[in-house]
């Protein structure tokens, strides 16, 4: 889902200036998720990635294993949220971005998305740095007497 979802954005990432990297960890154990509704999530992340890099910049697909949960990352170099805003992001109708140029709503839809699948969302930020917005999904415990392998941390 991760990887086609950087395919489908790749054109419009280009026509931005947006440069794509991937960072996704080998081996990882499956979560149980519908991919269409986690590809929703991840596209309203690169398309608030995007605008928060009018002149371009770099956003990085990364994945890793987190104790018994897969995490899926979201990382832009764009101009970064404020403490005071990054409290809020998941808030209904709370939104940073001029009048007529987003609802509010993107990064709450993404959050209940999340939270159906059993996992959860957590987003970091590094003002004038970039955004960091990550996924936590449920693995299902594989065949290998019932533990999931470790990757390393995601920084």
């Amino acid at each position: 889902v991760v990887l086609r979802t950087a395919q489908l954005m790749d054109g419009l990432l280009r026509s931005r200036h947006v440069e794509i990297e991937r960072s996704l960890a080998a081996d990882l154990p499956p979560v149980r998720a519908e991919g269409a509704r986690i590809e929703q999530v991840l596209l309203n992340l690169v398309n608030n990635a995007i605008d928060a890099m009018p002149e371009g910049g770099r956003i990085t697909f990364g994945s890793a294993c987190q104790g018994d949960r897969v995490a899926i990352y979201v990382a832009d170099t764009g101009s970064g949220i404020d403490q005071e805003h990054l409290d809020r992001v998941f808030d209904p109708f709370y939104t940073t971005k001029d009048p007529g140029q987003g609802t509010g709503l993107g990064l709450t839809i993404s959050f209940a998305i999340v939270e159906q699948h059993g996992g959860a969302i957590e987003a970091s930020s590094d003002p004038g740095k970039g955004s960091r917005f990550t996924l936590l999904l449920p693995a299902v415990k594989n065949s290998h007497n019932g533990r999931i392998p470790e990757a390393p941390d995601v920084e």
